[in-house]
């Protein structure tokens, strides 16, 4: 029974990380359309790079590749990269 609440905590957890993180990716998207405009590219570069972590965030965060192999990031450090923060 606690694994099975665990697993429920643990699931939550990620599909509201998820969640949060498409959303953040659709807001870069956005100002990356509206920097493109003016062409400056280190903050062009910082949003991809932004993106590109949100997308690996999500990759793992959903457990899009498929089944646990050992060297998955837990959602704790999951959420510390979102945050911003070292694993």
């Amino acid at each position: 029974m606690a694994i099975h609440e665990h697993n429920e905590k643990d699931t939550e957890a990620r599909m509201e990380l998820s969640r949060l993180a498409n959303l953040e990716i659709s807001k870069l998207a956005e100002a990356a359309a509206d920097i493109c405009k003016d062409d400056d590219r280190p903050i062009f570069h910082g949003i991809m790079a932004r993106i590109k972590t949100l997308s690996e965030i999500i990759f793992y965060a959903q457990k899009l590749h498929g089944r646990d192999e050992g060297d998955e990031p837990s959602t704790r450090d999951l959420e510390r990269i979102y945050s911003g923060l070292l694993a």
